[in-house]
Order: structure tokens, then sequence, then C-alpha cells
């Protein structure tokens, strides 16, 4: 039943032209590719790529104060499935 469901998948989303785009990268499979492609959506949500890191969680908190900056963990409010994916494509 599984693998019959996941047939399904790949013959409706296997179509789109964000998942053949994806595919193009070395790494990505296509569950991956399907899995980013449908969280990030429409990429032009995005006002630029550093929107786009940060809503994946993959920027760094920064904190300021008297003039030094410090880059602590990762995001931790984020997409934690296209964060998962995208690290696992790494």
């Amino acid at each position: 039943m599984i693998k019959e469901v996941g047939g399904e998948i790949r013959k409706v989303l296997g179509r789109d032209p964000r998942v053949e785009l994806l595919l193009t990268i070395p790494g990505v499979g296509p569950i991956l590719a399907m899995v980013i492609a449908l969280e990030i959506d429409e990429v032009e949500r995005f006002p630029n790529s550093g929107k786009l890191a940060a809503y994946a969680g993959l920027v760094p908190s920064t904190y300021s104060s008297r003039g030094k900056t410090f880059h602590g963990k990762l995001l931790p409010m984020c997409n934690k499935w296209l964060r998962r994916a995208l690290m696992e494509v790494a």
C-alpha cells in the first residue's frame, strides 16, 4: 500500500516544473525534491534568498550589545520539514 501511494504521489508531482528543476541538483532525489517544492511553495513570495534561508532556519541568530555582535545557534522557529530536507541534501 505504501508503494502504491508513493507511486501515485510521484505521478502527480513528478510533472511539477519545480520538482524537475530541483532534481537537477546533485544529492536531491525525487522524494526530497517533492518535499522542498511543497514546503517552499512559490519562491516568489520571498523577497530575497536571505528571507528564504531564514524561513528554512539555516541562518544563525544574531545578538548585538555594546557594539559587539554575536552569532548564536540556528534559528529555532522555522519550517522544520524544509530544514531537514535541505540538511539531508547537504
